[in-house]
């Protein structure tokens, strides 16, 4: 079966995403993805977030296209803590959401990533937690403005794929460092 373009473009990236796993650092990987995910897909913004190995420890590693991921920390800290109530009660999936509808679903961060949206001329999006099994370390985070279509099913699948491969990409990097 012949695959359109776009399809070719998003299973090139998930291979760049796959063969981050040698790496030592976590920086570095999350910009490749980004470039990479930036690359696949028509999108405004691509934003990358791994957070701090410590949930005590608010540093963050981020990496964005076409723009540095900016989100401030209300924002990324309230975004994550919806991601792990998700991942508390099963839902690892990536999340839709709509300014120009207003559907957020049951979102807390809704506010905040709605504010964010407005100001950036976002009409929707899609995060997606990097994880591993129900452990959430991040997020990916892909926008579109009013002429972008609507995320489509296969690029939904795409983006569950590419948070579990960076998952496993940071679990790694993070026990090689455990090791050193």
């Amino acid at each position: 079966t012949a695959r359109n373009p776009q399809e070719a473009d998003v299973a090139e990236a998930l291979k760049k995403l796959a063969l981050l796993s040698g790496t030592l650092e976590i920086e570095p990987s999350l910009q490749e993805a980004a470039e990479a995910l930036f690359d696949a897909l028509p999108l405004a913004q691509v934003s990358v977030r791994c957070f701090a190995d410590n949930v005590e420890d608010h540093d963050n590693y981020s990496a964005g296209m076409p723009a540095p991921a900016s989100a401030d920390d209300d924002t990324v800290l309230g975004i994550r803590s919806d991601l792990v109530r998700y991942a508390a009660h099963g839902r690892l999936g990536p999340v839709l959401f709509s300014a120009r509808d207003g559907d957020f679903g049951d979102l807390e961060s809704a506010a905040l990533v709605r504010a964010r949206m407005d100001k950036n001329s976002w009409t929707h999006g899609l995060f997606a937690p990097i994880g591993v099994d129900r452990e959430v370390m991040g997020y990916i985070v892909l926008l579109r403005e009013e002429a972008q279509a609507e995320f489509d099913p296969d690029e939904v699948q795409a983006l569950h794929e590419a948070g579990r491969e960076l998952g496993r990409v940071v679990r790694d990097v993070r026990l090689r460092r455990t090791e050193r």
